[in-house]
């Protein structure tokens, strides 16, 4: 049986929600569920495409939902055919969405191709209001309400869930993290982060005051007052490359203020680039993806194919860990593989004056030629990960390293 799901919310970080919550539900949570391609307007939503599924595939960011909610994961898209042609066998639950295209267009075509096949379905309908969002089905009957807080993360919906929350967070402890994203980047494109970051502070009872603070409005001149305040920095991942000036930036300040920070991806990308710069004492080091012409290439492909594209690191990958590295201890026998979504490494030459200043390899890739994290012993917090450990991330299963981090920055 087929439960198409229609939402017309146009954020990728909505994007199957609702559709991933019914899919629990539905058959003794056994059912399937099954997403088409999905194309958004990467000019107004960078990183609307960024969700790393386990086996290498990019899908739409807001399917983080269903792999928290799912131990199996998201897989990849399929088309109409093939959702039709599992249906047959089981309950397979599809988000329809704009970005999927036209509504009406859709529903015919799965009415077509379900009736072909013998194949029964139900419609359903998302339903948005005020913090609240409900999905109908074709008979209005509510199959699910549910409500999402301050860090994205979607629950049942309770009229008194605000009035527990404040009541619970009252009397933990503070700490101001500043994340070098804008609101729309966190909230809207690319929810992972700000999930994780909930994820670890409900695990250390902290009340974390999360300020959004775009990379594009940072530079030498105003790093300093933007960040003023915030006990903890995160540099996130993304794909928008005009945020690496900025990163570079928050980084620096993080380094000299020693103010704890952490970095995902493209955020470990800047941190390295920016001590890089430190250690060598000039400002034409650049990542190749977002300075082209850079002098002093910090970041260059892993490596060209044969017909000079460039290899794509993607999905699950093996990750070695130095013994003795602050990154070992903090993630205490955790299992190393990781999810990657890059293009480019860590210049190699580079290791030896990063080491200068205190800046170590602390894991590498199966082959060793990929830092895959840096750290900092002789500062309160400076590491990074090339992966993306938010995705790792669970309600009651925090990543250890931002654990580790937010520690750092509460004992600081």
């Amino acid at each position: 049986m087929l439960h198409l799901i229609e939402d017309a919310a146009s954020e990728p970080a909505q994007y199957g929600a609702l559709a991933a919550r019914l899919a629990m539900r539905l058959a003794a949570g056994e059912a399937i569920f099954a997403h088409l391609p999905a194309r958004f307007d990467t000019a107004r939503f960078p990183d609307a495409m960024q969700h790393v599924c386990t086996e290498g595939a990019l899908v739409a960011s807001g399917l983080l939902w269903r792999d928290r909610a799912c131990p199996g994961g998201v897989q990849g898209e399929l088309d109409i055919d093939e959702i039709v042609m599992r249906a047959r066998h089981a309950e397979v639950v599809v988000p329809m969405h704009p970005a999927n295209g036209e509504p009406a267009a859709l529903r015919e075509a799965f009415a077509s191709r379900a009736e072909r096949e013998g194949v029964t379905s139900t419609r359903y309908v998302v339903e948005r209001a005020s913090s609240v969002a409900r999905v109908i089905d074709e008979h209005r009957v509510l199959r699910d309400a549910a409500t999402q807080d301050r860090f994205g993360r979607w629950s049942d919906a309770v009229v008194d869930a605000v009035a527990d929350v404040d009541l619970e967070t009252s009397s933990r402890a503070s700490l101001v993290v500043a994340l070098i994203g804008s609101e729309s980047e966190q909230r809207a494109q690319y929810p992972a982060t700000l999930a994780a970051l909930g994820d670890a502070a409900d695990a250390l009872a902290l009340d974390l005051d999360v300020r959004c603070v775009a990379a594009q409005s940072l530079d030498a001149s105003t790093v300093a007052a933007q960040l003023h305040g915030a006990q903890a920095i995160l540099l996130p991942g993304g794909a928008d490359m005009s945020r690496v000036a900025g990163q570079i930036a928050a980084a620096q300040y993080a380094w000299s203020a020693r103010v704890p920070v952490v970095g995902l991806c493209l955020g470990m990308q800047s941190m390295a680039t920016a001590l890089a710069r430190v250690a060598l004492e000039r400002d034409d080091i650049g990542m190749l993806e977002a300075q082209p012409h850079a002098r002093v290439p910090s970041f260059v492909p892993i490596r060209e194919t044969h017909d000079g594209s460039l290899v794509h690191r993607a999905g699950v990958q093996a990750v070695s860990i130095s013994h003795d590295s602050r990154l070992a201890h903090w993630l205490d026998g955790m299992r190393a593989p990781i999810r990657c979504n890059h293009r480019y490494r860590l210049e190699t030459s580079l290791e030896a004056p990063l080491a200068r200043v205190g800046v170590t390899i602390a894991a590498r890739d199966a082959s060793g030629e990929i830092a895959d994290a840096i750290e900092a012993r002789d500062h309160p917090f400076f590491a990074g990960m090339q992966g993306h450990p938010e995705l790792s991330s669970r309600e009651g299963a925090p990543h250890p390293l931002l654990i580790a981090w937010l520690q750092a920055a509460r004992g600081h």
